[in-house]
């Protein structure tokens, strides 16, 4: 697991690693208003994609060790059915928004009805990695994070410098990116004998039973990242939205340590709990403790050289960026810690409860930046975040505890 780890930490940092290597380009061609816009279309991207992908890629390793081939086949095909048809509702929904407002949430028409579009391509692309990585083959899935992270890089570059496209440049990367992507998960899949055309009633039925109460933890996880930089567009300004967005994305580097983890943990995880071991599950548990603490201690670390190393990377009008960074790196602390804790509930088929965790979370955090953008400036929308995910992990933690019997509390009994 180690091993792979390190593989999926290389693939997330070259995933992940795009908006930082791009920063010194983006403030030099961008002004914070600019690179605002492109940050609110992003998140108006991310919100499509959690709103019309159903958390559909989780159902792929939940059963994959207990089906054979042909079964998994089938499920895959009826999974994107079902992405097929929540995207073209999505896109009737977006379309009537459209009709009704010019630029809602400030992103532009012409947007909008392109997210659907990309939230399908987004979904199909994470299905096929989440098979890779449920078959255990690190190598291959760093070929496909590696091949969109320098296509969507070259790309932006291009656009931004060559073409001076500006904002739009990169938007226009990132979405041809998604689409091309998209298009080779369904030939990979179909390559690997995982893509066999079959409408199976009983496989979406099952599916819709573990994805329909994920919707509402999807959405609420998307709020939960996306709202603050609405609420400093509406309330401080569009400018500072982009900032604050450069301030964040020092803050998510924490995640890509958290995010190669659990990519490893996760197919390991319910192996060993497929296989019901009574003594592997003290494994289980004591890394799951171990991880937690590191991350705390790596994500502390980091903040301070992350603020350290800031002036270097961006120009001098994002230089108050740094007063979000530690927030930020401490909510992803968070939010680390409940991914590790997902699955517990996703083995037990208790993805309502996931549910209860980031619909509360989502709810303080509206209410939260409401209150603290108000009263502290947009340094409160980092209050918030922190709160926010706090409380999602130690909802998601107590019902993990209780709901899975595990050697929780390290003395060999469940």
């Amino acid at each position: 697991m180690v091993k792979a780890s390190i593989i999926y930490l290389v693939s997330s940092l070259c995933g992940k690693a795009v908006p930082f290597l791009l920063l010194p380009v983006l403030t030099a061609y961008l002004t914070p208003a600019e690179f605002g816009l492109v940050a609110i279309v992003q998140l108006g991207i991310q919100f499509s994609q959690a709103l019309g992908g159903l958390c559909l890629n989780v159902n792929v390793p939940r059963k994959f060790f207990s089906q054979k081939r042909e079964e998994s086949a089938v499920l895959i095909f009826n999974l994107y059915v079902i992405l097929w048809f929540s995207c073209f509702v999505i896109f009737g929904l977006f379309s009537m928004l459209s009709a009704l407002y010019e630029e809602p949430f400030g992103i532009p028409r012409r947007w909008l009805l392109v997210m659907p579009i990309l939230a399908f391509m987004g979904m199909s692309n994470l299905i096929n990695l989440t098979l890779i990585r449920t078959r255990e083959k690190p190598v291959v899935f760093l070929g496909f994070e590696v091949g969109q992270a320098v296509l969507n890089l070259l790309l932006s570059v291009y656009f931004v410098v060559f073409l001076t496209m500006s904002w739009e440049g990169r938007v226009v990367a990132v979405a041809v990116a998604m689409f091309v992507f998209g298009i080779l998960a369904v030939i990979s899949l179909a390559k690997q004998g995982y893509f066999e055309v079959s409408i199976s009633y009983s496989s979406i039925k099952d599916v819709l039973a573990v994805s329909l109460p994920l919707i509402p933890h999807a959405i609420a996880g998307v709020v939960i990242s996306v709202s603050d930089r609405f609420f400093i567009e509406k309330m401080v300004g569009l400018s500072e939205v982009g900032i604050y967005s450069v301030g964040y994305y020092f803050g998510m580097v924490v995640m890509l340590f958290s995010d190669a983890f659990v990519k490893a943990w996760s197919p390991w995880f319910f192996k060993i709990m497929s296989f019901d071991a009574g003594g592997s599950r003290g494994r289980v548990v004591k890394y799951t403790y171990l991880y937690a603490v590191l991350l705390l201690l790596g994500a502390l670390v980091y903040s301070v050289i992350a603020v350290w190393i800031l002036p270097f990377v961006v120009s001098e009008e994002y230089y108050s960026a740094s007063t979000y960074i530690p927030w930020i790196c401490l909510g992803y602390v968070f939010f680390g810690i409940y991914q590790i804790l997902f699955p517990y509930l996703v083995y037990c088929k208790k993805t309502q409860f996931v549910a209860v965790a980031t619909v509360s979370a989502a709810c303080v955090n509206l209410i939260g930046n409401y209150y603290f953008i108000g009263k502290y400036g947009a340094i409160g929308a980092a209050y918030s975040t922190v709160i926010s995910f706090a409380l999602s992990a130690l909802i998601v933690g107590w019902y993990s505890t209780h709901l899975v019997k595990m050697p929780w509390t390290l003395s060999g009994k469940g």
